[in-house]
């Protein structure tokens, strides 16, 4: 498929596609999503590397304090 396509004629083309093929090419987007999301997760990992951090204790004391508040 050309990269000149404009959007019409890609949604004819897959219109024009049998019920199989059609669904293969759905999965295919389907993975392609989930592998950007993925990559989307990757992405905040490594900007969280560069954020200070504290101890899980801590954490963990801040959360049991704020249940007892509520």
């Amino acid at each position: 498929m050309s990269a000149s396509k404009t959007v019409d004629e890609i949604v004819t083309a897959i219109k024009e596609l049998d019920d199989g093929d059609r669904g293969s090419l759905l999965l295919q987007l389907a993975k392609i999503d989930e592998l950007m999301e993925d990559l989307e997760d990757l992405m905040d990992l490594i900007r969280s590397e560069t954020e200070s951090g504290r101890p899980f204790d801590e954490f963990v004391r801040e959360l049991e304090s704020k249940r007892g508040d509520a």
